[in-house]
């Protein structure tokens, strides 16, 4: 499910996780996503499926966000414009969002969790002397081994 969390967060099923759920899952280190704006935006989604139910968790949940890694202008933008922190009930949400854009704009340091794992490979292409080789090898993190594949 980590691997694919673009994908699941899209879905169905992923709206109908509970709060627990929810939040085991976006705490996880080696969540498969480019951006941390895609967790936030699941975040933000899960509440808006059933927000009467579902706002008194947006506190809990906006801390399992590394919301440090979004940019200034990003959160300047969510604060701004997203409905859900519009509420009256958002305020202690409205406020970590705030505190971390001031550090972030002031280019204080952030006390949170890193970035995510990457899931990316790396590859490695060659030749020589205007000689092409007929091998590339890829590098998976994932299993931490070296994939040789010939042409």
């Amino acid at each position: 499910m980590k691997n694919h969390f673009c994908e699941i967060m899209n879905s169905e099923e992923f709206l109908h996780l509970n709060q627990s759920q929810l939040c085991k899952l976006l705490q996880n280190d080696e969540l498969g996503v480019r951006c941390e704006s895609y967790v936030f935006k699941a975040v933000i989604d899960w509440v808006r499926f059933d927000p009467e139910k579902r706002h008194k968790h947006l506190d809990h949940l906006i801390t399992c966000v590394r919301i440090h890694l979004l940019p200034p202008k990003f959160l300047k933008d969510q604060m701004k414009n997203c409905e859900i922190f519009q509420l009256n009930d958002s305020s202690k949400s409205r406020q970590h969002l705030q505190s971390v854009y001031e550090r972030l704009i002031c280019h204080l340091p952030c006390d949170k969790a890193g970035p995510r794992s990457s899931t990316c490979s790396v590859y490695v292409v060659g030749g020589y002397q205007r000689q092409s080789l007929s091998i590339l090898e890829c590098y998976k993190k994932t299993t931490n081994s070296w994939v040789k594949n010939i042409f």
